[in-house]
């Protein structure tokens, strides 16, 4: 077991060295689906191994400890040496920020004696499939996309092997966070997943690509620091890093403080109000890596953390704080994307508002409320992956990614049409998953007034701007001529999403219960006021009444016999949208003066009463004040 877990970190940075050796296309290409494989194969043999902590051979575990603190210094200066290329003195500054106190801190403390180096519980084992399956398919996807891309660029030199390694670093990091038992290990490769997003976010080079890749290294450097903090804490308090030794602990009151800071910088990498800029400055990255960052790495890296450390704080008055926090969070962001036009800035705006509402179910002491948590991050990574992914393959079939352009897009590239409505169904409506979680979020937020206050708002607001996003997608206009064409490469990954996306909302009670309770049962069966019989007995039978296999049953039926009826009952004309004036017959309407207007569809972005700039202004003033206060009782 313990190799197939070391497998499972070092060889995607083994084939991460061979994009880098070999710049060939057809190698990269086989490269690429043969880590895909293997990442698969050997995520599903840690599953089939089950829940457990795993200890290595005294030699190996001490080459790895020395191994991760060499590179720990090296990844330091990496950082410091990008502030000082682009003359950022406060990435410098952060970086000297974490070096000085962690170095202190590795002098003084002595040999921190780590028994179990991995831990594979069931929260483990959901984001290894999120990690190992999604991220391989964005994977295989960049392959046409990238090639693409780097046509329009116009480059002499294509630069794919460096953007493949990048991915495949990411990747094994990423199973580095999730698999780390000890503190001080997750923030090695907490750091390289800091790297990678500015390597992967500067990859185009520009003066907007680099500048906006030096903001998302600050803003997580922040994180870094506070993480830095939370270590030496932790190992002050409970004379431990181990996560499991912090779970089994008798009396968790003593590490909020360090906790604190651990769940800051979880919101760091998560793009919380106020660090949201980041996340939306990475949109000018190509689409793959938008559809990584959002999916399965990066800002899922953050919640991971929040939800993992929950057992710790989640029964006393910082859960409250948190927990409205997120709530904050989800509906700021969700009033700030009915302001966009702009396709992937509404997907970004729409993840930060997910991620809010998974932080504060993440903080409620409510079976539920855990569960709709560890749900919402399979569930949105999956939909978000398919979302940046049609995005990504319009903007490049009709040169734009403003949904405003995208009229009659179901004529023009029907395939890719269909599984964004898909994907954007998924997010709004039942049957499908993260409407469930939306519901349980209201039931379990009652204990909190301001958090379902918070919740209210937000599931409002995200009707809103998802109704308009999906409006354009399926209007259609018989005007327009077929421009999409099947690629392998490019399509059968989103065909592949497209059917965990059904699968996971058609199976979530099966799913529930065989990944999601177990980790509740885990995690919780020391701390928090959640109730304990009903933590034994945990089992989901449906969801408030609502079993989803029973409803898809019914929206199956209810679509064959709409399709029946209308053939047998297909209108023999069609009239033009009465609008109020006289229709011609060319498709236009009569206005003043009897002149020619052609009609046309616009969402209205309440542009006059929302400014994207004050909203967010005073939206991180309220979000840093809620810092400073959650830090200003602690400390008190």
């Amino acid at each position: 077991m313990g190799l197939s877990l070391l497998l499972l970190i070092f060889f995607p940075i083994i084939m991460a060295a061979i994009f880098l050796l070999f710049d060939n296309s057809n190698i990269r290409k086989a490269a690429v689906f043969f880590m895909s494989l293997v990442l698969i194969a050997l995520m599903a043999y840690v599953l089939l191994g089950g829940s457990r902590e795993v200890t290595l051979n005294e030699g190996t575990k001490i080459a790895l400890e020395y191994l991760i603190t060499f590179a720990d210094y090296f990844l330091m200066a990496v950082m410091f040496l990008i502030g000082l290329k682009y003359n950022n003195k406060i990435i410098m500054a952060l970086v000297v920020l974490q070096f000085v106190p962690l170095t202190i801190f590795e002098f003084t403390s002595g040999k921190i004696e780590i028994q179990d180096v991995f831990y594979v519980d069931h929260l483990t084992m959901i984001m290894l499939m999120l990690i190992n399956v999604v991220g391989p398919l964005i994977a295989i996807f960049a392959l046409q996309y990238m090639k693409e891309h780097e046509h329009h660029l116009h480059l002499k030199k294509s630069k794919q092997n460096v953007f493949f390694a990048t991915i495949a670093l990411f990747l094994g990091a990423m199973n580095g966070i999730v698999l780390s038992n000890s503190i001080a290990w997750i923030y090695f490769f907490w750091e390289i997943t800091t790297l990678c997003s500015f390597l992967l976010i500067s990859h185009d080079k520009t003066k907007e690509s680099i500048n906006n890749a030096q903001r998302a290294l600050l803003l997580n450097s922040i994180g870094g620091v506070a993480f830095v903090i939370g270590i030496i804490l932790t190992y002050k308090y409970a004379n431990t890093l181990e996560i499991t030794q912090l779970l089994k602990s008798g009396d968790a009151s003593l590490l909020i403080v360090p906790i604190a800071f651990l769940v800051l910088a979880g919101s760091t990498k998560s793009a919380q109000l106020p660090f949201q800029s980041w996340l939306l400055g990475a949109m000018v990255a190509p689409t793959p890596v938008s559809a990584l960052l959002h999916s399965s790495t990066m800002v899922k890296a953050g919640v991971y953390l929040i939800l993992r450390l929950a057992p710790l704080y989640i029964d006393n008055w910082l859960g409250q704080i948190v927990a409205v926090f997120g709530g904050f969070t989800f509906a700021v962001a969700a009033l700030l994307a009915i302001t966009q036009t702009n396709a992937k800035r509404i997907l970004a705006y729409s993840t930060i508002s997910n991620l809010g509402l998974i932080i504060l179910l993440s903080s409620i002491p409510s079976i539920f409320a855990i569960y709709g948590a560890a749900l919402l991050i399979v569930l949105h990574g999956v939909s978000k992956a398919l979302l940046f992914l049609c995005v990504g393959t319009i903007e490049q079939g009709i040169g734009s990614r403003d949904i405003e352009d995208m009229d009659g897009i179901r004529t023009r590239m029907p395939l890719t049409a269909n599984m964004t409505i898909l994907g954007a169904v998924s997010m709004l409506l039942p049957p499908f998953g993260v409407l469930i979680t939306k519901w349980i979020a209201i039931e379990a937020a009652t204990s909190n007034p301001i958090a379902l206050a918070l919740v209210i708002f937000g599931s409002a607001f995200t009707v809103v701007f998802w109704s308009k996003f999906i409006g354009k997608i399926i209007s259609t206009d018989k005007n327009y001529v077929r421009i999409e064409k099947f690629e392998a490469l490019r399509h059968t990954p989103l065909y592949i999403i497209t059917l965990l996306v059904t699968l996971v909302s058609i199976f979530m009670i099966q799913f529930s219960n065989t990944f999601i309770a177990p980790f509740i049962k885990e995690a919780y069966s020391r701390f928090s006021n959640i109730d304990q019989a009903a933590l034994e007995n945990l089992k989901i039978k449906d969801f408030m009444g609502f079993n989803p296999v029973v409803f898809f049953g019914i929206l199956l039926l209810s679509i064959f016999l709409g399709y029946v009826i209308y053939v047998m009952f297909k209108p023999k004309r069609y009239v033009n949208s009465y609008v109020s004036a006289e229709d011609t017959v060319d498709g236009k309407f009569l206005s003043i003066k009897d002149e020619n207007v052609e009609l046309t569809f616009k969402n209205y972005y309440l542009s006059d009463i929302l400014s994207e700039k004050k909203v967010t202004f005073a939206a991180n003033i309220v979000s840093i004040a809620l810092i400073v206060i959650m830090f200003g009782v602690i400390i008190k």
